[in-house]
């Protein structure tokens, strides 16, 4: 028989209830663990769920007994008809049965978005009713219950939202490398062949003063070479986004370096002053970030060439929980009313003939340090030269 519990003996078995109930996972099957919780915490002698089938029919499954009920043979179309109360009515309902021993069956609601999802049964060896307080206690137990159901239920519909996209991102990127393996192949045959031709007219119109053919062949060949470098900024566009990232700690201030380094060939003949600041060590990957210092210092060279002597500063401040970098420049600068342009690709804010490019480079920045989980902007004005900002977090993210 089924001794009931005190007042501080069910305070600590729903305390007990409520932490097991709420730590249950996903992974784990709640009924069968819930049915363990009223048999072990509440002296409960029977416990079972009953579930709303197809057409109405009712199944009861997970059932437990305790050692003393375990011979009890309860009848099965009263559970049911009870369990189909409950689906309909949303109340909790219970019965006593004369049987030898005794045994009392409370059926509780167990809801999901204010529908009854399942129905909880607990018997006890009982020829008495169960109190009030005693039916409180295993109606709180049936929402913990229903709660931890919602909760496993939201996160399987977010794994599987999760699922769903990664799968939509795996053919995104196949479409996006077939595109680039079309682009790299099928277009560069067309710009190949209208190269050659411009040559063979070239060829043909030697020795003709006729300028406006030597024009027309200049343009053609002009256009197909800008069309290729399109092609090529566009592919490493392309690749910046899907290529995998291998972070590692390194020297700021030793990559920047080596990217000035690197482009020495566009300051030959040029009066440049380079300032660089005390510079930290991140946590990146050096090969994309080393992409963003030579973007940003060559449209730095770009821009000032029509300065006598151009000056460049590099720095870096420190704000919290980032580093916040910059490059600074005495160049032509830029309206701050396109800067909505400044990032976008194939976004230019001066003509070729002014200066050439493609305008992928800041587009190529803004990924990366995207990427990176940081940030990016800039500052400027016309004929009083920019400043490019991108912060880089300080400590290491997946």
């Amino acid at each position: 028989m089924t001794e009931p519990l005190t007042d501080k003996q069910q305070l600590k078995a729903f305390i007990n209830a409520a932490q097991y109930i709420a730590g249950l996972t996903s992974g784990q099957d709640i009924w069968k663990e819930a049915g363990k919780v009223l048999l072990r915490f509440f002296g409960a002698d029977f416990a079972a769920f009953g579930r709303n089938v197809a057409d109405g029919n009712i199944d009861i499954g997970y059932r437990l007994f305790s050692d003393d009920a375990a011979s009890v043979l309860l009848p099965e179309e009263e559970l049911k008809t009870a369990v189909r109360d409950v689906f309909e009515s949303g109340f909790l309902t219970f019965f006593s049965l004369p049987y030898d021993p005794p045994i009392t069956v409370a059926f509780f609601p167990v809801l999901h978005q204010n529908r009854v999802v399942s129905v909880m049964l607990v018997g006890h060896l009982s020829n008495t009713h169960m109190e009030k307080d005693v039916l409180d206690l295993y109606l709180a137990v049936a929402g913990f219950i229903g709660s931890t159901y919602s909760r496993n239920i939201s996160y399987s519909e977010m794994e599987r939202r999760v699922f769903e996209r990664t799968a939509q991102l795996t053919a995104a990127n196949q479409e996006l490398e077939a595109f680039a393996y079309s682009v790299s192949h099928d277009l560069r045959a067309p710009l190949r062949h209208m190269a050659g031709f411009a040559k063979l007219l070239q060829k043909r119109i030697e020795g003709r003063p006729d300028e406006k053919n030597i024009h027309y062949t200049n343009m053609i060949e002009g256009a197909a070479k800008r069309m290729g470098m399109l092609i090529d900024d566009l592919l490493s566009f392309s690749r910046t986004g899907r290529v995998e990232m291998r972070k590692v700690e390194f020297s700021m201030k030793g990559l920047m370096l080596d990217s000035i380094r690197d482009l020495g060939a566009e300051t030959v003949g040029r009066d440049i002053s380079w300032g660089i600041g005390e510079l930290p060590s991140v946590w990146g990957d050096p090969s994309l970030l080393k992409l963003v210092c030579d973007n940003l210092f060559s449209n730095a060279i770009k821009f000032t060439r029509t300065r006598p002597r151009a000056e460049i500063r590099i720095g870096c401040k420190d704000d919290g929980d980032e580093f916040v970098f910059f490059v600074r420049d005495n160049g032509v600068g830029f309206d701050m009313g396109n800067i909505d342009r400044l990032f976008g690709v194939f976004h230019r804010l001066h003509s070729q003939d002014e200066f050439e490019g493609t305008g992928i480079g800041l587009a190529n920045v803004r990924r990366i340090i995207s990427r990176h989980g940081g940030r990016t902007w800039a500052e400027g004005f016309p004929e009083e030269g920019a400043t490019f900002y991108f912060t880089l977090p300080k400590t290491q993210k997946n």
